[in-house]
């Protein structure tokens, strides 16, 4: 798709779905397994790497991988152990718990980042992080207590992010930096509009 000064291109992909919703998911999942494989990639290497997101499209592996899960939209520990979420100083974490999932196990656990501004839920500023479950128990372990000596360091503040404090400096910088990389989002949809007008004219 070519505009005034830039050339688009794009890649197709197929979903399986006929709906509304299915190009987006289609495109959210060939995200995740994209950062997945980097995922892996850097794991060969590096000390720990951090995934923005649950490691649902890592499967089994013993790199170490820590799954970063911001929302906390379904409980994983017992009604009376969820208020140990709210005692959390920042740098604590729960103990580590095993999450029988279909694909591939994973160990987990909850971290506070930093505390939330007064207005804010209780658990402003706890993550759940996780592991391959494929992982020996003492080096999972040393990675849930290697998050919480560094992440901490790395959560953001309001002033700068929206999204505060759980979304990660060094993630909100990366994040700014692909928008800039993007160009402008309303000259790419007047590019993809005309596009789309010559074709159904042509």
């Amino acid at each position: 798709m070519h505009g005034s000064r830039s050339t688009l291109a794009f890649e197709p992909r197929l979903v399986p779905d006929n709906t509304q919703m299915a190009p987006l998911d289609g495109l959210q999942t060939a995200m995740r397994e994209g950062e997945a494989r980097l995922a892996e990639s850097l794991g060969a290497t590096a000390e720990m790497v951090v995934l923005d997101g649950p490691l649902t499209f890592l499967g089994s592996t013993t790199a170490p991988i820590v799954g970063l899960v911001k929302r906390l939209m379904r409980a994983y520990l017992p009604a009376p152990e969820v208020p140990l979420l709210r005692r959390l100083e920042v740098g604590e974490r729960t103990p580590i718990f095993l999450i029988q999932d279909a694909r591939a196990p994973r160990y987990s656990w909850y971290l506070r980042l930093a505390h939330g501004r007064s207005i804010q839920a209780a658990l402003t500023g706890v993550v759940r992080l996780e592991v391959s479950g494929a992982l020996p128990l003492g080096e999972a372990s040393a990675l849930a207590d290697a998050t919480c000596r560094v992440l901490p360091r790395l959560a953001s503040d309001a002033a700068h992010d929206p999204r505060a404090p759980s979304n990660l400096v060094p993630i909100g910088g990366l994040e700014q930096r692909l928008r800039r990389l993007l160009g402008d989002p309303l000259l790419i949809r007047r590019a993809i509009e005309t596009w789309l007008l010559r074709e159904a004219t042509a």
